[in-house]
């Protein structure tokens, strides 16, 4: 009988700038880290103990010494995902809309070598690719909350509280692209009945994200934010980073 150890990963990472902020721009970001594959995928993704093709490399290296011939595996995915803003209102009674996004990449791809004395296997894996870009400048009311001590109240809780404050969120426009990918080295080995797998990893993580807010009336900028991963947009002259 078969029995597959759990992969030992070596993780190889290198250090970006990175800021993050809580803007609009990455409000509902949905992060997907289930295994690569469809039968992963129809299995619930209770695949790490099967781990029996191409996607073993990602999921379980040590599944890999079931392969006995060379296998190439390629996934293209398309994802469709969801932000949604404030956009108007005034607490408790507060409007949102949904702004979708929709996006097809290849996922994920291997090769497998079977060798004399062991399996091994190059692969590609992007388990997130995600870009949005939204604006509601001039579409929307801009929603209105009223602070007090204890957080948000209605209008008429707040004539009765001294220390309560006005707020409003200005009109904004946002945009977000976000991204994982990894380029991988695994390796497995067979000994009796036991397989050891191993696997050398390189992973990079990218994130642009912007907001450019305006006045309610639209007449000039009133806040700007960007920060990045790996990468960093060209702010304009105005900008504030």
């Amino acid at each position: 009988m078969r029995s597959a150890f759990a992969a030992l990963a070596l993780l190889v990472a290198t250090a970006g700038p990175a800021q993050n902020t809580d803007i609009e721009a990455l409000s509902g970001l949905q992060f997907n880290f289930g295994n690569p594959g469809a039968r992963s995928l129809g299995m619930g993704g209770a695949f790490i103990g099967l781990a029996d093709d191409a996607s073993a490399a990602e999921a379980n290296p040590a599944g890999l010494t079931i392969l006995r011939k060379a296998e190439i595996s390629i996934e293209g995915r398309q994802t469709t995902t969801a932000q949604h803003f404030v956009t108007g209102g005034t607490f408790p009674y507060i409007t949102t809309a949904e702004f979708p996004s929709r996006q097809s990449s290849v996922s994920f791809a291997s090769a497998v070598m079977p060798q004399r004395h062991g399996v091994i296997a190059l692969y590609y894996h992007r388990p997130l690719a995600f870009r949005n870009r939204v604006d509601i400048t001039g579409r929307f009311a801009a929603p209105v909350f009223y602070l007090g001590p204890n957080g948000p109240v209605t209008r008429d809780q707040c004539a009765s509280i001294p220390t309560c404050t006005q707020h409003q969120v200005y009109p904004f426009s946002t945009s977000a692209d976000v991204s994982i990918e990894t380029i991988g080295l695994a390796a497995a080995r067979q000994w009796r009945t036991l397989s050891f797998g191993a696997a050398l990893r390189f992973q990079r993580f990218q994130e642009i994200a912007d907001t450019f807010r305006r006045d309610v009336d639209g007449a000039r900028p009133a806040d700007v934010h960007h920060h990045s991963g790996q990468r960093r947009a060209h702010p304009r002259p105005n900008d504030r980073q």
